[in-house]
């Protein structure tokens, strides 16, 4: 009856608290009951439904104004397996209370892994300065964590490494109950990701991952796009990755929402090669995926479809092999695709408009 309903809508709380209530309740017309709250605790236990979020050993001056929201100073709580600190600010309007809490701390990635649900292994490891930004706004709540990620190490291949000593800044902003649920994350210079998802059905979801510094835009198609620069690509490392932290029906959530990439790489390491300044376009064709490769060394298409056995399609207008490195008469010559098992290949249709060795036609 005093309006609280939709603000604090599954909140959960018990322990000692020490405070005063101020009540304006009309006796006439259809205006809303004007309540004050003031009170304090120092052993309290709060759980915040909005963010599945569980603070103990909870402590501060608080004040409820069912006009603006809720505001408290010197909040101190433990949560995560951390002490955090923080405050709460009411900035709503007579109808229209909103809050917004803020707290600050370092948590073991292990708990938050364990806050998100997550159960898979990460290629991540230490633990994580935060400051959280919780906006309580009745349908349209939000959160937005923000991290330095000093003390957190990132085992992933290049550029996307990071020691724990290294400062990383990074944001991640998310919103809380509605019919789609928006995630946006900007890491440093490296990567920015916008993902809007109806409820929890992730596999209708869709949104834009941008590579080197570019910002991602909101779409409301349905997949995944990627698009961007990466300075170099070692293939080994990232399938060795794949290989440790992706399990297999995992990696085939993944694929299906992937509708297209685009991505410029510097230098590309791989099948017993490199190649220098390399384009990418993988397109998601009804039955198989098409792959575009444009560079100095190899230009054409790339065909790889879904049906079991059926054999790659590359269609390629020049493949550039290297040349012939210089060595003494007797010196025995060196293979170029030493490194490559033919046993290993699947089977291919293969049409090459132009074979060079460094400049020389084949």
């Amino acid at each position: 009856p005093i309006g609280t309903a939709e603000l604090f809508a599954g909140w959960r709380g018990e322990g000692p608290l020490n405070g005063s209530l101020k009540l304006g309740i009309p006796l006439a017309g259809a205006e809303q009951p004007k309540v004050v709250v003031d009170f304090s605790s120092t052993d309290a236990s709060l759980f915040i439904a909005q963010a599945d979020l569980q603070l103990d050993a909870l402590s501060g001056d608080f004040r409820y104004d069912s006009e603006r929201g809720l505001s408290a100073s010197g909040i101190r709580a433990r949560t995560l397996g951390s002490q955090v600190s923080g405050k709460a600010s009411a900035i709503g309007a007579p109808g229209k209370p909103i809050t917004r809490i803020e707290a600050g701390g370092v948590v073991p990635l292990a708990q938050l892994k364990t806050w998100q649900k997550i159960e898979q292994p990460l290629p991540a490891s230490g633990e994580v300065p935060f400051q959280l930004s919780l906006t309580l706004d009745g349908a349209d709540n939000r959160l937005q964590i923000d991290s330095s990620l000093l003390g957190t190490a990132l085992l992933l291949p290049a550029p996307f490494a990071k020691a724990a000593s290294e400062r990383r800044d990074t944001t991640l902003s998310m919103t809380l109950g509605g019919e789609r649920q928006q995630y946006m994350l900007k890491h440093g210079a490296l990567a920015a990701l916008t993902f809007s998802v109806p409820g929890n059905r992730w596999a209708e979801g869709g949104g834009e991952l941008v590579l080197g510094g570019a910002a991602a835009n909101l779409r409301s198609d349905q997949g995944l796009r990627v698009r961007g620069r990466v300075p170099r690509v070692n293939l080994s490392e990232w399938q060795a990755l794949l290989k440790d932290y992706s399990e297999a029906s995992q990696g085939q959530q993944a694929v299906s929402l992937l509708r297209r990439v685009q991505l410029d790489i510097g230098v590309f390491e791989g099948l017993g090669t490199q190649v220098d300044n390399l384009a990418l376009d993988l397109r998601r064709l009804s039955s198989a995926w098409s792959l575009g490769l444009e560079s100095r060394t190899v230009s054409g298409r790339v065909q790889l479809p879904d049906a079991e056995g059926a054999p790659i399609v590359l269609n390629l207008a020049h493949l550039r092999l290297p040349a012939p490195e210089p060595t003494a008469p007797e010196a025995p010559r060196r293979d170029p695709l030493e490194g490559i098992d033919p046993r290993s290949l699947p089977a291919m249709d293969i049409a090459v408009a132009q074979v060079l060795q460094g400049e020389q036609p084949l």
